[in-house]
């Protein structure tokens, strides 16, 4: 894309898909979720059926706005054990592929990877010995 150009469809929703990647890699999950309209689902299928209908299939999360906001409030919360300290993540997006349908929606798939270590807790000095 040159300077004078107009960005590409393509290159829109990258845009997109990279900056949705470096929220949740920065734990902003309230700025996430206001990606989110208000008729939106967050969906994380199953890997044997990853084109199932949450109406009728198994899925991991089939989450309305509703809550995806209290996700979010519980995830930045210490209630949330497995994640507090927080994980460190990294995600990295690529072979973003969009397809325009007949009804003006646009029909995207891409693959991530997330890379995810462990925030170390630091334990206090009167818990750890020094005598051998």
């Amino acid at each position: 894309m040159t300077a004078n150009s107009q960005p590409t469809l393509r290159e829109l929703v990258e845009d997109f898909l990279y900056r949705e990647a470096a929220l949740l890699d920065d734990w902003r999950l309230d700025d996430w979720v206001s990606l989110f309209t208000e008729d939106g689902r967050y969906v994380v299928p199953t890997t044997d059926l990853p084109e199932g209908d949450p109406q009728r299939d198994l899925v991991f999360i089939d989450d309305d706005i509703t809550r995806l906001r209290a996700r979010a409030v519980r995830l930045n919360s210490r209630r949330a054990h497995r994640e507090y300290p927080w994980s460190r993540t990294r995600r990295f997006v690529s072979n973003v592929r969009v397809e325009e349908t007949n009804d003006g929606e646009l029909r995207v798939t891409s693959n991530v990877l997330v890379y995810r270590s462990a925030a170390v807790r630091e334990l206090p000095s009167s818990a750890v010995s020094t005598t051998s």
